[in-house]
């Protein structure tokens, strides 16, 4: 895509056309990935004076196309909420500001939730040119993917937000370990242990003194769990599976479906109150996980259907636990992972 044909840029198209049928390798390689990334942000961009975030409902979508995509999407876009209200910093880097806002650079976070109770899993030791940051922080996304890191950190008087250059192999006072994750390796996970690293104050973001009686709460996303999207994605590929089968298995999931689209609505309506995210992921992630077994039953039934009697005896040993099982314990065991009961 290029700059001319940005302005017109129709997100629902470009997942179609662009995502969707290269998810594959958008969920294995970083480079392509990149790029994508890049697109994405570039295209909202150039039809908004302000930087433009995407709303809920596309980054779920985007999570039904490409999990490695949207999730570092929404990397991304948490590191921008947290700077589009920073005017004075976007002033003073209108340079950084502008590439950022345009995708031309792209930033991710060194935390999940950069303030919490209990201060950052990162400590800065500070002196007059800036602060040495020691640490670990998990599951970083990114690597070989974004340009810059946003980091937070505290001590006992502070809490502060800086930008730096995304950490390499070789960077100094930084460990870096990449994971190699089946399917995701495009995300670029990794964790990175930071020993001494020094960060100068000209990279703030911002800081503040800390209150003494106060405690710092959880910074919440506006996209509050998008990785919901990925569930739905399940759930309409379940329903494909099953729909209008007389096979009696698929016919028990086609039937019990409701009960894990019920469960799905409940944690969209829970997402829209004032419920903690702390409350959700729990829910989430079980929601996920019943939602993974529910397919790989329904893929397993349709194997048996067109005799690929290794991949049926394959979900079933793994999801069901034993291949060889009267219908009614079969039917009982799919509305018990719909309900949620295990």
């Amino acid at each position: 895509m290029n700059d001319r044909d940005a302005t017109t840029f129709d997100f629902d198209r470009f997942l179609a056309n662009a995502v969707a049928p290269q998810a594959d390798t958008l969920d294995q390689d970083r480079e392509v990935l990149k790029v994508c990334l890049s697109q994405i942000v570039k295209g909202f961009s150039s039809q908004h004076e302000s930087p433009a975030l995407l709303t809920l409902s596309q980054l779920e979508s985007l999570y039904g196309a490409s999990t490695a995509t949207a999730f570092c999407l929404s990397q991304h876009l948490a590191a921008m909420e947290r700077l589009l209200d920073l005017k004075d910093w976007q002033s003073k880097n209108s340079a950084l500001w502008h590439s950022l806002s345009t995708g031309s650079v792209l930033c991710g976070l060194a935390t999940t939730h950069l303030a919490k109770p209990g201060g950052s899993s990162l400590t800065a030791r500070e002196t007059e040119e800036g602060f040495f940051i020691s640490g670990y922080s998990a599951w970083v996304c990114g690597f070989d993917i974004f340009d810059k890191l946003l980091v937070g950190f505290d001590n006992s008087s502070l809490i502060g937000f800086a930008i730096i250059d995304f950490p390499t192999m070789e960077t100094e006072g930084i460990e870096v370990h990449v994971h190699e994750m089946i399917g995701l390796n495009g995300m670029g996970t990794a964790n990175m242990t930071f020993n001494d690293y020094f960060i100068p104050k000209s990279a703030l973001v911002s800081s503040r003194l800390k209150d003494p009686g106060t405690v710092v709460g959880n910074r919440q996303s506006r996209y509050g769990i998008p990785a919901i999207g990925l569930g739905r994605s399940i759930l309409k590929r379940i329903q494909e599976i099953v729909e209008g089968s007389e096979n009696p298995k698929l016919k028990a999931i086609s039937e019990a479906l409701p009960l894990l689209k019920e469960r799905l609505s409940s944690i969209v309506v829970l997402r829209s109150s004032d419920v903690s995210l702390s409350e959700l992921v729990p829910l989430k992630e079980d929601f996920l996980r019943d939602s993974i077994y529910l397919l790989a039953l329904a893929t397993g039934a349709n194997a048996l259907l067109k005799n690929n009697v290794v991949v049926r005896l394959q979900n079933e040993v793994l999801f069901l636990g034993n291949p060889i099982q009267p219908p009614a314990a079969i039917v009982a065991k799919i509305k018990m992972i719909c309900a949620g009961r295990k």
